[in-house]
């Protein structure tokens, strides 16, 4: 045999053996590369799902945190009114202003049970700590509803101002609690905000 002839049949030989060897490796690496890919999109699906979870969450959440804010705010206006005014007027000889104070009272009271009410029905959605949080204030409003209604009924002017420097305590009291539950709030919906990674 020629061994230009045999150096050919050795070099198309090692190119078959190659092309085999390539075709096999590459049917094995496309194999794995679409098994990859199919973990790849199940991964992928998945974090998409948290994702929407998340979002959905949020969302929710944060519907339950506007809505308790606004009905603290309301709460807190209408505590402020009464006792800006209708806690004054309450013992006035005129009907019309006595009225008006009842009116303030009422709005007080109505004030009070949408917020309880908002409050018990979101409970389970938000977080113990907030909860907690909400209804701490809930019960200082209560207090200062009880205060008022109390003085309502009282005849001595002197225990009356008594009982109104005692509800001007409760009622910053309220206030402080009102702006402790909103920072709360802010630094707990922050929690969702994506941190910078430097």
């Amino acid at each position: 045999m020629d061994t230009e002839l045999f150096i050919e049949l050795c070099c198309a030989g090692a190119s078959i053996i190659a092309a085999v060897v390539a075709g096999v490796f590459g049917m094995r690496a496309k194999t794995k590369e679409a098994e990859l890919q199919k973990e790849l999109d199940k991964a992928i699906a998945l974090n998409s799902q948290l994702t929407y979870i998340r979002n959905s969450r949020f969302d929710y959440e944060f519907k339950i945190y506007k809505e308790l804010s606004q009905k603290t705010f309301r709460l807190t206006s209408a505590i402020n009114t009464y006792l800006m005014s209708g806690f004054r007027q309450i013992h006035s000889d005129d009907l019309k202003v006595k009225e008006h104070a009842n009116d303030l009272y009422k709005d007080v009271q109505s004030a009070y049970y949408e917020f309880r009410d908002t409050l018990f029905m979101s409970g389970a959605f938000i977080s113990e700590e907030q909860f907690i949080e909400f209804e701490n204030f809930m019960d200082l409003c209560f207090s200062q509803l009880i205060t008022y209604d109390n003085d309502r009924y009282l005849e001595d002017y002197h225990k009356h101002c008594s009982v109104q420097e005692k509800a001007q305590k409760k009622n910053d009291d309220i206030i402080k609690a009102q702006r402790n539950i909103i920072e709360s709030l802010r630094i707990h919906l922050a929690e969702y905000m994506p941190t910078s990674q430097n």
